[in-house]
């Protein structure tokens, strides 16, 4: 089974980028000014010249971010703090943590959001985006605890070549990973990374380019602490962010980078050439002399609906309509979450053939197509939504492109829709043949005034991710496909009930709490396996607590939990959830087979 989701990020150079519901024909670039007196504030699009692929371009507005809040710029400051505890001794760790924690204390506001995250033995999320300042703090206690039992850091020797090639490497493909963590949240993000730095080989710098263009198009700036400044001016001038050696100035330092998330301006322009799919370069300069300007390098035009229009995009409608069922197999699940009170977001997980799909040679590599369209019908035939998608596989040997059509290809979508009964159907090509899915789509209504429940989707442990980020944050500020996080794990959703035993999978699904019930209401789960067709309780959990999956502040609480596969046996079976708080209740059934 090959995903979707972490091939794209096995891809170097694949755009990692911002998501539209359709492709707009502007671009909004940030930008921030500075002069000898700090910020600038008082400009027009007259002091800027910005050239799009070596073209100059014409600006045809610019604003400060107060200025030009919106539902795409939401006014809201978002900085992930990442301590990188390989390359700083000990002692300067410690040091660090203390400037970060007198930055804490000017720092808060609510609408400042930050995050806690260190770099270790692997990337770890301490503490998701908040504004709670005795959360933060308590993420930094925990930081400190670990800086204090980790080894000294080195300073980018270059003793060991190999050692220091393969952490650079690591570094620079969690730092793709992450950006695409953070590529969710809507807007300009910050990433202030605290680090010794690190001396890298020629055999490095495709891993570095990946995670600096990862970052440009998801829209984060760099921001590097450290006293290695070739390292640390590399990554901020690529990215938009700032240098800083490590001082005593540091708290201030760090209060600037906080100041100017609410201190940039929006610049938008239309490309002279059209707006086209695909990642382009950006430069930005001032008109006259005496101000600095720093901007991402790059932007990236993406599509929900790349094929509406195209002879591909109406070949599958029509197929899609058509009575055939096409001669390539494939299955799909569809549960929906809650965003608001009868408006839900949709999670397509499908598992497609790729038989027949066609390769050719792209710069040494195997690459191929498929195209898919799904549409989401009312009862009377009128489209209540529709995605497509153009999904472009590279490998590296010809056998293992043939390895890929032999399987099922494990592909992911996200679309709104409000409660109701609808037709879902899904058509795909390779190249070859094409595939044809069609099932029942039922939302149901929801009081926000009782307990609720989501859908319920059996799914796989997602391993390597960066996981629990945006897990605090209002569905408001996200955009793109949204993860299924629960209890720092994400989930990917898996496209058929048909399980097995291997695939230890798992179950994931949302409690909604009453919109009058008080912060932290009690809630329970009970959860119990039956035989389908006798009826036999074979698994019953009883009800237990799910208080540890509370977010603050959020009617919704994720649940996942395991399957326990190895002690039903192959078979079919129904799955009972039931949720309780107080005298109120929800439940949701799904029937699986095991083998």
């Amino acid at each position: 089974m090959y995903n979707r989701r972490m091939m794209k990020l096995l891809e170097v150079g694949l755009c990692l980028c911002l998501s539209a519901s359709s492709l707009q024909a502007q671009v909004i670039i940030d930008a921030v000014v500075t002069g000898k007196s700090g910020f600038v504030r008082d400009l027009t699009q007259k002091d800027f010249r910005l050239s799009g692929d070596g073209k100059e371009q014409v600006i045809t507005s610019a604003a400060l971010q107060s200025e030009a809040a919106s539902p795409q710029r939401p006014g809201k400051q978002f900085l992930a703090l990442l301590f990188d505890s390989t390359t700083v001794a000990a002692s300067d760790q410690l040091q660090i943590r203390q400037y970060v924690d007198e930055f804490l204390d000017a720092a808060a506001g609510p609408n400042r959001y930050v995050a806690v995250l260190t770099w270790f033995t692997g990337l770890k999320v301490v503490q998701p985006f908040t504004v709670d300042t005795t959360r933060l703090r308590k993420a930094l206690d925990s930081t400190m605890a670990t800086a204090a039992m980790s080894p000294s850091g080195s300073s980018g020797s270059r003793s060991g070549v190999g050692v220091q090639d393969t952490k650079v490497q690591n570094l620079m493909q969690n730092l793709a990973l992450l950006a695409d963590s953070l590529q969710a949240i809507r807007g300009r993000k910050a990433l202030v990374l605290f680090t010794g730095g690190y001396s890298y080989s020629a055999d490095d710098t495709v891993f570095i380019e990946a995670a600096l263009a990862a970052c440009n198009r998801a829209n984060v700036a760099i921001h590097v602490i450290s006293n290695n400044s070739a390292w640390a001016q590399e990554f901020a001038n690529n990215t938009g962010g700032t240098a800083i050696h490590v001082t005593s100035n540091l708290p201030a330092a760090l209060q600037k980078i906080a100041e100017e998330q609410a201190a940039y301006y929006l610049l938008n322009f239309t490309p002279s050439s059209g707006l086209e799919e695909g990642c382009h370069q950006v430069r930005l300069r001032m008109a006259a002399g005496g101000l600095d300007v720093r901007a991402r390098r790059q932007y990236c035009a993406t599509s929900r609906d790349p094929l509406a229009g195209k002879p591909a995009g109406k070949d599958l409608e029509s197929r899609a309509a058509g009575a055939s069922a096409g001669v390539l197999t494939g299955t799909v699940q569809l549960p929906y979450f809650y965003t608001a009170t009868n408006q839900a977001r949709v999670n397509v997980a499908a598992d497609l053939s790729p038989a027949g799909m066609m390769f050719r040679r792209d710069k040494g590599k195997y690459v191929g197509e498929m195209n898919v369209v799904g549409l989401a019908l009312k009862a009377d035939g009128a489209i209540g939504a529709r995605f497509s998608d153009v999904v472009q596989l590279s490998f590296d040997r010809q056998e293992q492109a043939e390895a890929f059509t032999k399987g099922f290809f494990a592909y992911e979508a996200q679309f709104e829709l409000p409660a109701g009964r609808y037709t879902f159907r899904m058509a795909f090509s390779t190249g070859e043949g094409f595939g044809k899915i069609e099932v029942p789509l039922l939302i149901e209504s929801r009081d926000s005034t009782q307990l609720g429940m989501g859908g319920v989707t059996f799914g796989r442990i997602r391993r390597g991710l960066p996981t629990g980020l945006t897990t605090e944050l209002d569905p408001t500020l996200l955009e793109g496909l949204v993860p299924l996080v629960a209890s720092g794990f994400q989930v990917a959703p898996m496209g058929t009930t048909f399980l097995r035993i291997a695939d230890a999978p798992v179950v994931y699904t949302e409690i909604y709490t009453p919109a009058a019930s008080g912060d932290s209401p009690a809630v329970s789960l009970q959860v119990r396996i039956l035989e389908r067709v006798s009826g036999t309780v074979k698994q019953d959990s009883g009800q237990f607590s799910i208080a540890s999956n509370v977010v603050p502040g959020n009617r919704s609480i994720p649940v996942a939990f395991d399957v326990p596969v190895k002690l039903l046996g192959p078979g079919a079976y129904r799955l009972e959830v039931k949720a309780s708080s107080g005298a109120s209740s929800a439940s949701r059934t799904v029937e699986f087979e095991l083998k």
